[in-house]
């Protein structure tokens, strides 16, 4: 049940018009993460910097091998780096669709031409045949050319999201509590999430279809309170410039996950130094960055925080806190090598006693994760680029609760520890002007401990219903051992003008499972027009049952098989670019998914700290699971001052249980969000964000009376069918507004977040289900809704020199 009721809404309110009075500021500088680049060859420099996330499209004809980048360039923002670098070469930089930036002729530099504004020149264009995944050309831009070098992010027919700029302090992420940089991907086209949750489910997926990668690295789980549905990544987002996601059928070189992938990059210092320090209601961060020469920089981030301010809101006195720490070195050895090194590590811990709830009982988690990794990315001529990721990784988390309350009594011990070592290398071959050829390799290699004991005796009223779980007394100790190859090779052609290919094939060996997976990918882009591309894919993903996934605190007979999951992934899409940015694209995808694993989920509850012991905890054994829909997207991109985007979707989830086909507990019919991002003046920002989907599934409850041979009368309740009905529809509007100043030492931030601002109690499903006398000799089945956190406000401020 919802708490007492938050501060009213026109005090908080009242800072910000306070904040109106304070004297004006300087505009917020855009992104400028640089590489060193003098020394070497000009197209080395660009793919370099395709590499860490620009999005530079450049010809081979007009970029030549002979062109060298003779001095740093000095600018303050992409546009303006670019424009250093390709002016002494007699090229140019333009904007193009989707906020690319795009290389084309110019003027070559004079003496004393370093200020002409590289705009006004006249521009070619782009051939009318993209790379895979490429958007059309920008119309502006017509003349033939022999290969367009677009960026690898766009082979990946992903979405992206720019997050807060630590050198800057611009940010495009929506209003949220944290800048989470999950919870901001969660709201891109294919991505959910519950409410005060960071995993993102793709596409009704389930969290544990996802994979995360940091700078090239693989992150198991990588939430703060794992416990307390994920609420917060332990990826800071002052360290993280880039997050995009990919969804539907990706290349080949992604493996053993069957959702999606979140790709996280961190950012590339261009300052000598640079500090910030943040304060907000979920605690305190700070972050700084600096080079060390001409060839090396570095950064670190800390944070530290606690939950305890959402969870007020809703009316619990738990205090989880949690705090990590980032560090990042890069090197630049060479004129066509960089060497990176990345440091992770989080902590989290909770602890409630009887004394602090009043209760008979006591429980508290804590979670414990540290990585380590190097990067490697080589330039190896014109047409070869390699990268190699070598990490290592060690994730343990513990649970402990017990409760004396006659109702349910219950005693529980989780441990659990994950120790991995993985190794990655990819190549990139620019084959031909038709064509390009990757290839690579993956080994991982794991040590699991899983340790589970519990003391407990059936619950009430629901333990004898059917498909009910409970173990009873008992433990589980297990250690497994691990190990993982992949190999992978992809060839992307373009057997004519206006079509392109791109043919995968990927290899996986499971020693946990003992299986060999053969993956075919298939990708095609059709441009119809200048303005119009259209695309489809096909593949078969697997996905392994992973040691730490598996659910042994129900029991080592309670689990099915260890195979892999296999899926089916059709898509197809259109796009158009409708003028001055804006684009509108439809995209349909079918989901098909044989072999899905055994699973179990509380039926009312989905958040609870130790689900297993609920009293409505129930085992799905699907036999075939299936996803489908349509998501239709129109995307406006910030210009100067206003940005906004809008996405609907049409879905069904469903898994096929004992011969009927059962909608999943994330099945949501209809989805709509849409977002605005806008620049008042050079002081002022507005973010709005609304969301709206279909009530969840739920099941219904009734009481029914049994009559005995004796004559007695026993009352049950009783399950309607699983997932049967549904919640009410859930909507929200979060809103931020921010406001910015320059002082003598660097610059201050202010933001104001007001979430779910109309203070919608959005039900999030039962508990304490009871059967109770209903006054004329029967019984009927009483349960107390459990709301999602309704109205809350936060304040954040951040001092950035």
């Amino acid at each position: 049940m919802r708490g007492s009721k938050p501060p009213p809404a026109l005090a908080v309110l009242a800072v910000v018009c306070a904040l109106a009075v304070a004297p004006g500021v300087r505009a917020a500088t855009p992104d400028t993460s640089s590489p060193i680049l003098a020394g070497r060859s000009l197209s080395e420099a660009l793919r370099l910097l395709q590499a860490r996330g620009w999005p530079v499209v450049f010809s081979s004809r007009l970029v030549r091998d002979s062109m060298q980048v003779a001095s740093e360039p000095e600018g303050d923002s992409r546009q303006a780096i670019l424009a250093d670098l390709l002016r002494p070469h007699g090229l140019a930089v333009r904007d193009g669709a989707r906020d690319r930036l795009v290389v084309v002729a110019g003027v070559r530099e004079h003496e004393g031409d370093r200020g002409r504004d590289s705009r006004q020149v006249r521009p070619p264009s782009l051939p009318t045949s993209p790379p895979i995944g490429a958007l059309p050309p920008d119309p502006a831009a017509s003349v033939e050319e022999e290969i367009v070098v677009t960026p690898d992010r766009d082979t990946l027919r992903g979405s992206s999201v720019v997050l807060f700029d630590l050198e800057s302090g611009d940010s495009q992420a929506p209003p949220q509590l944290g800048n989470d940089p999950l919870s901001a991907v969660a709201a891109l086209p294919g991505g959910s999430s519950a409410q005060g949750s960071a995993p993102v489910n793709v596409r009704g997926g389930g969290d544990d279809d996802l994979l995360v990668r940091l700078d090239g690295l693989e992150l198991v789980r990588p939430y703060h309170l794992g416990d307390f549905d994920n609420a917060v990544s332990f990826v800071a987002p002052t360290a993280v410039e880039r997050a995009d996601l990919f969804t539907g059928t990706y290349p080949a070189q992604y493996g053993d996950r069957m959702g999606g992938v979140v790709d996280l990059t961190t950012r590339t210092p261009t300052q000598r130094r640079h500090f910030s320090l943040g304060l907000d209601v979920l605690g305190a961060d700070g972050a700084a960055s600096g080079r060390l020469g001409d060839r090396a920089s570095w950064l670190v981030t800390g944070r530290s925080g606690s939950y305890q301010w959402p969870l007020e809101m809703s009316g619990r006195d738990e205090h989880p806190r949690y705090w990590d720490t980032f560090g990042k070195f890069e090197l630049d050895f060479g004129p066509s090598q960089t060497l990176l090194a990345d440091v992770l590590v989080a902590r989290d811990n909770f602890e409630l006693s009887n004394e602090h709830r009043g209760a008979d009982g006591s429980y508290g988690s804590g979670w414990s994760s540290s990585y380590a990794w190097i990067r490697h990315t080589a330039v190896l001529g014109r047409d070869l680029y390699t990268e190699t990721v070598i990490g290592t990784g060690d994730v343990e988390h513990t649970r402990a609760g017990r409760s004396t309350a006659s109702a349910n009594p219950f005693g529980a011990r989780d441990r659990r520890s994950l120790q991995s070592d993985s190794a990655r290398q990819d190549w990139h071959w620019e084959a031909s002007p038709l064509g390009a050829l990757e290839w690579g390799f993956e080994y991982g290699r794991s040590n699991t401990t899983l340790d589970f004991w519990s003391d407990r005796r059936d619950p009430e009223p629901l333990s004898d219903l059917p498909g009910g779980s409970s173990i009873g007394d008992g433990g589980v100790l297990e250690r497994f051992r691990s190990t993982n190859l992949a190999a992978y090779v992809s060839a992307r052609l373009q057997p004519a003008r206006r079509l392109s290919l791109e043919i995968g094939l990927r290899h996986d060996t499971l020693t946990f499972s003992d299986e060999n997976h053969v993956s075919p990918r298939l990708s095609a882009a059709w441009e119809v027009g200048a303005k119009t591309v259209v695309r489809a894919a096909w593949g078969q993903l697997f996905q392994s049952q992973r040691p730490y996934e598996l659910q042994l605190e129900e029991g080592r007979g309670a689990i099915g098989g260890i195979g892999s999951e296999r899926a089916e992934h059709q898509d197809l899409s259109f796009e158009r670019e409708l003028g001055h940015g804006m684009m509108i694209e439809l995209a349909a995808y079918r989901r098909r998914v044989e072999a899905p694993r055994v699973r179990f989920e509380n039926l009312f509850d989905p958040a609870l700290v130790f689900p297993e012991l609920g009293e409505d905890r129930v085992r799905i054994a699907p036999e075939r699971g299936s996803a489908e829909g349509v998501e239709l997207t129109l995307r406006q991109p910030r210009r100067r001052r206003l940005g906004w985007w809008a996405t609907y979707s049409e879905s069904s989830v469903l898994d096929e249980v004992d011969g009927q086909w059962v909608p999943r507990s994330t099945d949501q019919p209809h989805s709509f969000r849409a977002g605005l991002d806008l620049r008042a003046g050079r002081a002022w920002s507005l973010g709005l964000l609304w969301q709206y989907h279909s009530g969840w599934p739920t099941t219904a409850v009734a009481a029914r009376r049994i009559d005995g041979a004796d004559g007695t009368a026993q009352w049950l309740p009783v399950l309607g069918p699983r997932n049967g009905e549904r919640l009410p529809d859930y909507h929200r509007l979060d809103l931020r507004v921010g406001r910015s100043w320059s002082l003598a030492l660097g610059r201050l931030e202010a933001h104001v977040d007001l979430l779910d601002v109309y203070d919608r109690e959005n039900l999030r499903g039962f508990e304490n289900i009871r059967l109770v006398p209903d006054g004329t000799g029967g019984f009927e089945v009483t349960r107390q809704p459990v709301t999602w956190t309704g109205f809350v406000p936060s304040i954040g401020v951040r001092w950035t020199f």
